[in-house]
């Protein structure tokens, strides 16, 4: 991250914490992290801002209201993680599915138009899944964010800003509402919204 400015850096930082969040469960290394996270003090009034201080303060309530031990911990969230992006254990079979394509096909599915897309852009990029992707396919939100993270570091503003438009904005602020809606843990509710009011930073930074 050569030639960045810290605040590059900290949105880069952001993007990949959030890509792994969705990509991955919880794991001991992970939950420590989030247990002696500090959180920066929120005092602007717009909506992202609202956001950002919202889902801070729910993923402290469930950490100060959280009696269980760690492993116990990281048990309950990998059930709300199975129940809240792969439906797992939900006979409705409705949960926030983190895929591009999903939001943005008539039909629902998996493997539409945004997932080729996807795969093109990141091979004009060199980024290749890495291997805790190996589930998911390229418009996965969490690879999204891991692209994302790739531009800021490598790719001029205006790729980035075109990213941004055409691949996040038009989708995640409907999934994460699912996530809100389909969440047991405040944790992941909490997580939800840090990501709609950093993307809602992000539509400022842009202009868009």
């Amino acid at each position: 991250m050569n030639n960045l400015s810290k605040t590059d850096e900290n949105r880069i930082s952001m993007y990949r914490l959030l890509g792994k969040l969705y990509l991955i469960e919880v794991d001991e290394k992970t939950l420590a992290a989030f247990q002696g996270m500090q959180f920066p003090e929120i005092t602007g009034k717009s909506s992202a801002e609202l956001d950002l201080k919202e889902g801070y303060e729910l993923i402290k309530k469930y950490f100060a209201e959280n009696t269980l031990s760690d492993e116990a911990t990281i048990e309950e969230l990998a059930v709300d993680y199975a129940k809240t992006f792969l439906s797992a254990g939900d006979q409705s079979g409705q949960s926030a599915f983190p895929f591009e394509s999903v939001y943005k096909n008539m039909a629902h599915q998996i493997y539409g138009e945004s997932t080729a897309e996807e795969e093109k852009l990141y091979a004009a990029k060199g980024l290749k899944l890495r291997e805790d992707m190996f589930k998911v396919t390229e418009d996965h939100l969490g690879a999204e964010l891991e692209f994302m993270a790739k531009l800021i570091a490598e790719a001029p503003e205006e790729e980035q800003k075109a990213y941004v438009k055409n691949h996040l904005l038009n989708w995640v602020s409907s999934f994460t509402a699912d996530v809100v809606k389909y969440a047991a843990t405040d944790f992941y509710k909490g997580w939800a919204k840090v990501t709609n009011g950093m993307l809602g930073l992000e539509r400022e930074y842009y202009g868009l």
